[in-house]
């Protein structure tokens, strides 16, 4: 991958490929949350906000 995108292997070390999955998950799950546990969803609040 190295060839492909160069990088400063002192900031992310070996693991740029792990880094990058790491962050998409935090992403992906702060938007998923985001949506499924807002209080303004009348699906959610009924079980969760009485």
């Amino acid at each position: 991958m190295s060839v492909l995108v160069p990088y400063n292997k002192e900031v992310f070390g070996s693991s740029l490929f792990l880094f990058i999955a790491w962050i998409f998950i935090n992403v992906h799950h702060y938007f998923l949350d985001n949506v499924m546990w807002r209080r303004g969803n009348p699906e959610v609040s009924k079980y969760l906000f009485r």
